[in-house]
């Protein structure tokens, strides 16, 4: 779907799961950092500014620079 709109149509559900994680606790208490990285990525590609702001420091304490 690259090019078309079809690429975008699932990010609102994952910015959702995304949120959810981090609602019940689930990104907090995993322990592998690749894992984190993967929940917390939605909210990194947002194409809101604030979600992208609030996840900034979430990436810089549940994750690490070699992911």
């Amino acid at each position: 779907h690259r090019g078309t709109p079809e690429a975008f149509c699932g990010d609102a559900e994952a910015l959702r799961l995304s949120q959810r994680c981090l609602d019940e606790g689930w990104t907090h208490a995993q322990p592998e950092a690749s894992f984190r990285h993967f929940m917390l990525k939605p909210m990194m590609h947002s194409e809101e500014l604030e979600v992208q702001e609030r996840s900034l420091p979430l990436f810089k304490t549940l994750t690490n620079e070699r992911i």
